[in-house]
């Protein structure tokens, strides 16, 4: 094997194995943000489903903020 085929060969060897890395670490990163988005939303739902319990239960908005803010 000549010299510059070995070189170009292990040059494409290290690119493959950077381009893997970057696509392995970006797939977790996507991962990470969906989870993370989907915490916030389940955050959200739980939230609003409190407050129509509040509602419901018969305290005013004025009742509501002052527990909130406690």
């Amino acid at each position: 094997m000549s010299k510059f085929k070995y070189f170009s060969e292990t040059e494409q060897l290290r690119f493959d194995a950077i381009s893997r890395e970057k696509y392995i670490n970006d797939q977790a990163s996507l991962e990470r943000s969906a989870m993370l988005a989907g915490r916030a939303e389940g955050e959200r739902r739980k939230e609003a489903e409190i407050l129509a319990k509040m509602r419901k239960s018969g305290l005013s908005e004025e009742q509501i903020k002052a527990i909130l803010n406690s």
